[in-house]
């Protein structure tokens, strides 16, 4: 991927996992002055919590770390919902015969120290560039769901919907003939009952601004 093409581009934001600071704030500044935005952290407790906070695309992780071992810290992203999909690359000192532990880790990547910078960014470059091919992609689909929501579409996008609610409708005034006499059982058909009319009037509202502005309005934006 070019620079020009880069800096159109929102940065890719990497979290560096590595005690020894000296060497990751080294790092740290070779990926910034590449255009890359950066946090560090030495420790992989901090680790943890930068993946929350600062929300990283990728992770390089030392292995050998202070307080817990970096698969143990690439076991925990990986459980963590929030943080699940980062792409997770192990820099160590640890040769080949640790590729399966760590791939089992979780890892998406194992790089050997000591690692060349130019093959590094090059790594980092395609993954911003896969990054970038996946959010157009999106982009497109998007613009092509728009394209196709003429009116005729959206009547059937509304037929499509309300069918379904209008059944559960149905079937909880069905439930209620039954003369049940349990209050708990009532209390529940009672909610379900409301939050199928909240849904159906939310449909309803959401279609009149669709067929207002079929090319404009969007469920995927806010």
């Amino acid at each position: 991927m070019s620079r020009q093409t880069k800096a159109e581009t929102r940065k890719l934001r990497i979290l560096i996992v590595e005690d020894r600071s000296d060497v990751a704030k080294t790092t740290a500044m070779l990926f910034r002055v590449s255009g890359f935005e950066v946090q560090i952290a030495l420790n992989g407790t901090s680790a943890l919590s930068h993946a929350e906070t600062f929300s990283p695309d990728v992770a390089l992780l030392d292995l050998g770390l202070p307080d817990m071992d970096g698969c143990e810290v690439a076991r925990r992203i990986r459980a963590n919902p929030k943080t699940s999909c980062m792409r997770l690359i192990a820099v160590t000192g640890r040769g080949e015969e640790f590729s399966e532990m760590v791939t089992e880790a979780g890892f998406d990547r194992h790089l050997t120290k000591p690692v060349e910078p130019e093959m590094l960014i090059s790594l980092l470059d395609d993954i911003q560039e896969l990054m970038q091919d996946d959010e157009n992609q999106d982009s497109e689909l998007e613009s092509d769901l728009l394209t196709e929501a003429d009116p005729g579409s959206v009547e059937q996008i509304e037929q499509n919907l309300r069918e379904p609610l209008n059944l559960l409708r149905v079937n909880l005034a069905l439930l209620k003939e039954a003369r049940l006499d349990e209050k708990r059982f009532n209390e529940l058909c009672h909610s379900l009952e409301t939050e199928a009319k909240n849904v159906t009037e939310l449909v309803e509202k959401l279609l009149v601004l669709a067929r207002a502005q079929p090319k404009e309005a969007s469920l995927f934006t806010s």
